[in-house]
């Protein structure tokens, strides 16, 4: 009996403490957790009903899998993870007030190429003016020299409001989006590169966002079929993109034109400090603004739904991108706002003021720059609005203080 007992609890103690789980990739999973990156370190507990026994009893499931102290390390990492989501900037909060009378912000537009066929066509015309002015004996190869370089470009990428993938003259979106599972993971290792530039995501991560809910040997032979694949099914400009090194995968992205790349760039250059700008550094931060025409990744929903179902954690980094480039724009916007405030510009300071205090409506500072501009073009209205918006809503922090 005393053996039986003895076994038992050996038993016991394997169960609730050796892992029954790939852990090699555990250190990537808890640094991506702990920064928000991720919901869970692995999967999510076991859905197994409604009702508080069930989510016992799934996390119980979920123990068994990891083990006892993998699984303290996740709780931790997860309870990290969760606070520092909840401390982002809200991205949803409405202005309490309409825009002034005399500062509407400028409207917002989507530029977008020409469709292709157009493009070809306008192309075809160019050759042929020019192989006319040249002669019947000059040969149409000089007119195709002046067209290389135009087809020679690197890859854009522009990301922000629409999606678009353009190279050599040709938009290859489309083509990527016919492959659903490599479209995901393409854009899984975009946005991996748009949070943390530079750096690679480990072999297990991917496999476990791309093919969630199935065993991890499952995963990651899913996974390489699609990585073999890449060159067969996507354009090779993008397919080469995807280096692999050893279990770690990344995006190249240094000979590209990535808008977000480009919007944090400019960020990092330009953001900080209140006097003037050169006309180098204006012309900089607007076409920075320009680019920005939306949400990071809009398609991101319907590309997850189609692959995973959402049952994985990649669409928080993807709100997370979302949250960084608005706040990297904001930063634009606000920097500009200055230098035309610094220049006494009052009517091109304003209405950049106003969007970035629309955005983020808790910005008092901004509320007090916006304020002290409407009071010097005599718009004392608009002034005492603000002034009493935001008098109430410092007096409420006090109450609740």
């Amino acid at each position: 009996m005393v053996i039986m007992l003895s076994l038992l609890a050996i038993w016991v103690l394997f169960v609730l403490l050796v892992p029954k789980r790939a852990v090699n990739s555990l250190a990537e999973r808890l640094r991506a957790t702990a920064q928000g990156h991720r919901v869970y370190a692995f999967a999510p507990p076991a859905d197994l009903g409604r009702g508080f026994a069930m989510s016992g009893l799934g996390e119980g499931v979920k123990l068994i899998q990891v083990g006892l102290p993998v699984y303290l390390l996740c709780l931790w990492a997860e309870a990290r993870g969760r606070r520092r989501r909840l401390a982002m900037p809200s991205t949803t909060t409405i202005s309490p007030f309409p825009p002034a009378p005399k500062a509407h912000p400028p409207v917002r537009r989507q530029y977008v190429l020409p469709p292709m066929a157009w493009r070809r066509e306008w192309e075809a015309t160019l050759l042929s003016r020019s192989a006319a002015a040249s002669g019947p004996a000059a040969p149409t190869t000089q007119a195709h020299a002046k067209l290389a370089p135009q087809l020679s470009a690197p890859l854009t990428i522009r990301s922000l409001g629409n999606l678009q993938l353009l190279y050599a003259g040709e938009d290859l979106t489309a083509r990527l989006l016919r492959a659903p599972t490599l479209c995901f993971i393409w854009l899984f290792l975009l946005t991996h590169a748009a949070a943390q530039p530079g750096s690679a995501v480990h072999r297990q991560v991917l496999a476990e966002e791309a093919f969630p809910g199935i065993d991890p040997e499952q995963q990651r032979g899913r996974l390489r079929g699609r990585i073999s694949d890449l060159q067969h099914d996507l354009p090779g400009v993008l397919a080469d993109r995807v280096k692999v090194d050893g279990d770690l995968l990344r995006l190249d992205l240094d000979t590209a034109e990535f808008d977000v790349a480009r919007l944090r760039s400019t960020a990092d250059d330009l953001a900080a400090g209140t006097g003037l700008l050169t006309e180098t550094g204006i012309k900089a931060i607007e076409a920075a603004i320009a680019s920005y025409a939306g949400e990071y990744l809009p398609i991101w929903d319907e590309v997850e739904r189609q692959t995973t179902g959402g049952r994985g954690s990649a669409g928080d980094l993807v709100r997370a991108v979302r949250t960084l480039t608005e706040d990297l724009h904001l930063q634009l916007l606000l920097r500009l706002a200055r230098h035309y405030r610094a220049r006494r510009d009052n009517p091109r300071a304003i209405p950049l003021f106003e969007e970035v205090l629309r955005s983020r409506p808790e910005r008092q500072d901004v509320a007090q720059l916006l304020i002290a501009e409407y009071r010097d073009t005599g718009q004392t209205v608009r002034a005492q609005q603000l002034e009493t918006t935001y008098r109430l809503q410092a007096a409420g922090m006090k109450r609740t203080d």
